[in-house]
């Protein structure tokens, strides 16, 4: 069911100048989030947009006046065989969480990806994070999967010598290649990554 998006705010699609208030917006909404944020940078949060295909034509801020008081950033590529649309970041600052925001974020890029033929948007959120949960699914999003997530603390660790490390280094995969072995990871470009 499509609802009436909030005229108490202003929705519009984002721009690389504007990145600066994304990661005032992005801090101020993680200041509490069930995953420490307290590193993540300007530069890093940048960073991990381009990694994630960031397009700015179809990242949403909202607006109360001229403060940005909640943001989407979405990526677009090739998934699954069809273009899709990741949602890299979603954040909504506490004062104006629980009245919408999230959703009618969605409502306001749905126009935009429908144009564009994406047929899939998809997110990943945190499991206990239920009210992100609740709010996802409100707007229709649904779970597809379950992913167990890990957090390796670098600090305790004893650096392996190269000839007795388990791990294989190989080139990237191309952008939009997709899994060749049939197993999907997580949907953030991994690869890219390390």
């Amino acid at each position: 069911m499509k609802r009436a998006i909030s005229m108490a705010y202003r929705y519009q699609f984002l721009s690389r100048d504007q990145f600066p208030q994304i990661h005032r917006t992005f801090v101020e909404a993680f200041a509490d989030y069930y995953v420490d944020t307290s590193g993540v940078t300007e530069t890093v949060l940048f960073n991990r947009a381009i990694k994630n295909g960031v397009d700015f034509s179809v990242s949403v801020g909202v607006f109360d006046g001229d403060r940005m008081i909640a943001m989407t950033l979405v990526g677009l590529d090739e998934w699954r065989g069809g273009p899709a649309a990741y949602d890299i970041a979603t954040g909504v600052v506490p004062s104006h969480q629980g009245r919408g925001v999230a959703g009618d974020m969605f409502d306001f890029v749905a126009a935009r990806l429908r144009e564009l033929k994406v047929q899939r948007f998809v997110l990943e959120v945190i499991q206990e994070n239920e009210p992100a949960i609740k709010a996802y699914e409100a707007a229709g999003f649904h779970k597809t999967r379950q992913f167990d997530c890990f957090q390796w603390q670098l600090e305790r660790t004893t650096p392996a010598r190269a000839a007795e490390s388990p791990f294989e280094i190989r080139p990237p995969r191309e952008r939009g290649a997709g899994s060749t072995d049939g197993n999907e990871g997580a949907l953030e470009r991994v690869v890219v990554a390390v």
